[in-house]
């Protein structure tokens, strides 16, 4: 399933996701590091692993590696965006705690490709320029932050993907603006990210039933 919900504290939240991305991941068993998405991080020179305070400065409109401001309000008046959440069906969540390193691996990949395949949707569909009038046009790259997490806050199976969508997309232009997110399109991208889950869990090798 996807759930949508808007950010409206752009430090507390990436706090949160910075502190569960443990940089010791691998050796530690925390959760793994985030990863950028969105056509927009080729255009902003981002790629592979978010570090440290990037997080923060996207969600307040600054480029994440150089500080650069983007938006025109960027700062702490700025709305920095919303946390899209891709849970996988608790069967999914349990097989991948119950099942050994090689299976748990073949899951998550299912997961991130089925996460990347709605994500894309949405950025082909449910956004646009804050603009008004005759400029308020369709907005097709969006800068995006993928954290992975394997448990719910009760620390029961829960695998899931949280996509912290920025305030920020690229007008036609090439310019830099502030974003609408038309929610509407919510429901068909959880069927996008449910059926490309089980496509890709199938290819894996599980079996599948409705």
């Amino acid at each position: 399933m996807l759930s949508v919900k808007s950010i409206s504290n752009a430090t507390e939240a990436a706090n949160y996701y910075e502190k569960l991305a443990a940089e010791d991941y691998y050796e530690s068993g925390g959760e793994p590091p985030g990863k950028w998405m969105g056509e927009l991080r080729n255009e902003l020179y981002l790629s592979g692993t978010i570090h440290a305070n990037e997080l923060g400065r996207m969600l307040k409109g600054h480029h994440p590696l150089t500080g650069e401001k983007l938006a025109t309000n960027a700062g702490n008046e700025h709305k920095p965006g919303w946390d899209c959440t891709f849970s996988a069906p608790k069967s999914v969540s349990v097989l991948w705690a119950l099942s050994e390193k090689n299976a748990q691996q073949a899951i998550q990949m299912a997961q991130t490709n089925a996460v990347k395949e709605a994500v894309s949707f949405l950025e082909k569909h449910a956004f646009r320029n804050r603009d008004r009038g005759a400029h308020n046009e369709r907005v097709h790259q969006i800068l995006a932050a993928a954290y992975e997490h394997s448990t719910s806050r009760e620390q029961d199976p829960q695998l899931h993907t949280h996509v912290i969508i920025a305030n920020l997309g690229q007008r036609a232009d090439g310019s830099i603006c502030a974003i609408d997110f038309d929610t509407r399109w919510k429901m068909a991208a959880g069927a996008i990210y449910r059926a490309e889950l089980a496509r890709q869990l199938k290819l894996a090798g599980f079996a599948i039933e409705r």
